[in-house]
């Protein structure tokens, strides 16, 4: 994982912005996993609308649809909640565009193979992982504000001295820059997992961390988000 040095500075605003900027890289870490293609592909089909009886139903009112990526990625289990519906479910799947079915453990139960995503799938990938980047990047400013602020109360305060906040400000703003970084060749690796080749770089920024993911000290990022 990311560490930060603090060869500059190592007061304790520096340390506490060097902890809170190695635990925000964990977390992005995480939410960047979490995003999960045959989730969104899902939640798409979870929405699938039809009429019964006079009355407009969803796949979730006749069926549970059961996901365990453990299991299989490309797959789900739709669980019946009446046998009776078996025939119109499989029917309206087809209408829906998954044409691809295959037997369950009992007749309660069939698999649906989830269609290669499309181009607003891959759209919808991008949005998700651009959302979370920002996110990162909001979060490390405000990091850096509040260290500034209680920084500049101290100081007023005479708790601590002007030299000791001029060297902790350059070791903050060190880590920050480090940290932003980090967090955009994050994002650039999950991109390239889910969006692969149709992965469309227009911005310098964006080329940059291209660049950078290819460096050694990504090699655990890349374990953790290519799959």
């Amino acid at each position: 994982m990311i560490s930060f040095d603090v060869k500059i500075s190592d007061d304790s605003y520096s340390l506490s912005v060097k902890a809170m900027a190695e635990q925000l890289l964990e977390d992005l870490l995480e939410t960047l996993k979490a995003i999960d293609p045959s989730e969104v592909q899902i939640e798409s089909l979870r929405k699938i609308e039809f009429e019964q009886a006079g009355k407009m139903k969803r796949i979730l009112d006749l069926s549970t649809i059961i996901y365990d990526p453990v299991v299989s990625t490309t797959s789900i289990r739709v669980a019946l909640k009446e046998l009776k519906d078996r025939d119109l479910l499989i029917q309206q799947f087809r209408l829906a565009g998954y044409k691809k079915m295959s037997p369950g453990p009992d007749d309660m139960n069939f698999f649906v193979e989830l269609p290669k995503p499309t181009a607003a799938d891959l759209g919808s990938f991008e949005n998700q992982i651009n959302l979370a980047q920002n996110s990162a990047l909001s979060q490390m400013g405000k990091i850096n504000y509040d260290a500034a602020s209680r920084m500049k109360a101290a100081v007023q305060a005479e708790f601590i001295e002007t030299r000791v906040t001029h060297l902790a400000r350059r070791q903050i703003a060190k880590i920050s820059d480090e940290c932003n970084r980090h967090i955009k060749v994050f994002a650039m690796i999950r991109r390239k997992a889910l969006v692969g080749g149709s992965m469309k770089i227009v911005e310098e920024d964006e080329m940059t961390s291209y660049r950078r993911m290819k460096d050694e000290i990504y090699s655990f990022a890349h374990d953790a988000l290519s799959a």
